[in-house]
């Protein structure tokens, strides 16, 4: 998906995407380069995604980024408790890239940087 992802994201020139393989280098990578956008897979390894994205809203530097979950879930507790805790919205696994580009433009398209950008 990774790969996927980079591919269709690689197309709007004002993307720049960096990957993280566990929640522990996201919030790493989120404090030091402090990303316009996270897509956070609520499924990897390690730290719990949940208390990932806790971390990042109690973070001042990061607590404005906002965070996509992608999860391969769909099951209604599981899209409640992805509103509930935070997310600004999600994507289910396997991916629909035309939801991603559409959610992606419309998250970016949001923030006061990207006024005036349409790459759609």
């Amino acid at each position: 998906n990774i790969k996927l992802v980079a591919q269709i994201l690689g197309q709007r020139p004002h993307i720049h995407l960096l990957t993280a393989h566990t929640p522990e280098l996201c919030i790493e990578l989120a404090l030091a380069r402090h990303p316009d956008l996270i897509l956070l897979d609520i499924n990897l390894p390690g730290l719990d995604d949940f208390e990932a994205l806790r971390k990042l809203q109690q973070n001042p530097a990061t607590r404005d980024i906002p965070v996509i979950a992608i999860t391969t879930n769909d099951l209604p507790n599981d899209v409640s408790k992805v509103a509930e805790a935070g997310f600004v919205d999600f994507l289910t696994q396997p991916l629909d890239m035309q939801r991603l580009i559409a959610l992606v433009d419309k998250v970016l398209l949001e923030l006061p940087q990207y006024e005036g950008v349409d790459d759609t």
